[in-house]
């Protein structure tokens, strides 16, 4: 997983034209969180966080080193796919929110999914940011997303980091 997160987010920063220090720095921070061996790891049901069921039930996990969230990744299971959201924290900040969409292709003669094949990605965004109070320094955005509603800034994703200082001991 740690591979394919990093492959993803080198791979949406080719995408631009240029880079500034910033974003360089976020994905240090990122690396530097992946790699941490002190890293604890707590693994919830979001069924029983949220008190509600998906299609298909989902997890919530946390990744805390001395007390401190380093990153949140929630996976949101369902027929057709995944949702999964995954952010890293520097001193309790956001500052790179990582969003994947991935769905099951249909089959041969369009009839149904075919769940033996492996999910596609189709659509992925990253979200660097260095204040949470402030909006993104940089949007990279590759896909067209299937939901509904559009996130509209770092406020958004309060909820998860609110639920991760809850749940974790």
């Amino acid at each position: 997983m740690k591979k394919i997160v990093n492959l993803i987010i080198w791979l949406l920063s080719l995408t631009s034209l240029s880079q500034e220090l910033s974003v360089v720095e976020i994905q240090a921070e990122v690396e530097k969180i992946n790699s941490e061996s002190e890293l604890v790891h707590y693994t919830f049901d979001t069924d029983k966080i949220y008190n509600q069921t998906t299609e298909a039930g989902g997890t919530f996990d946390v990744w805390v080193n001395n007390q401190k969230i380093r990153k949140i990744s929630q996976k949101i299971f369902l027929s057709n796919g995944q949702f999964i959201t995954t952010i890293y924290l520097k001193n309790n900040q956001p500052i790179l929110i990582l969003e994947l969409e991935k769905h099951f292709q249909w089959n041969d003669d369009n009839s149904g999914l075919d769940y033996e094949k492996e999910l596609e990605t189709n659509y992925s965004e990253l979200i660097y940011a260095y204040n949470w109070d402030k909006d993104p320094i940089k949007v990279v955005s590759k896909g067209n997303s299937l939901r509904n509603e559009t996130v509209c800034g770092l406020s958004d994703y309060w909820g998860l980091l609110q639920t991760a200082m809850k749940i974790i001991p």
